[in-house]
């Protein structure tokens, strides 16, 4: 199975740009701060995937692979 990327858009009121989670500021803030470092994860992930693919036998696996880079590299 290959990973399906989404074109996710949300209307969110003006008043709740800011503060966008519903459990308040602080939840708002913490998800906030996981996504500025998600970036990063994904280079890791994506490094670490390819460094070992050359082992991989596996067709339908190296395919998998091939569509997890991708998908991480959007």
């Amino acid at each position: 199975m290959l990973p399906i990327r989404r074109d996710l858009r949300f209307a969110l009121p003006a008043e709740r740009i800011k503060n966008w989670h519903e459990q308040g500021p602080f939840i708002t803030h913490f998800f906030n701060a996981l996504s500025l470092l998600f970036p990063q994860g994904e280079l890791f992930f994506m490094d670490s995937v390819r460094h070992y693919r050359q082992r991989i036998d596996d067709p339908e696996l190296k395919k998998q692979i091939q569509g997890f880079i991708g998908q991480e590299a959007m």
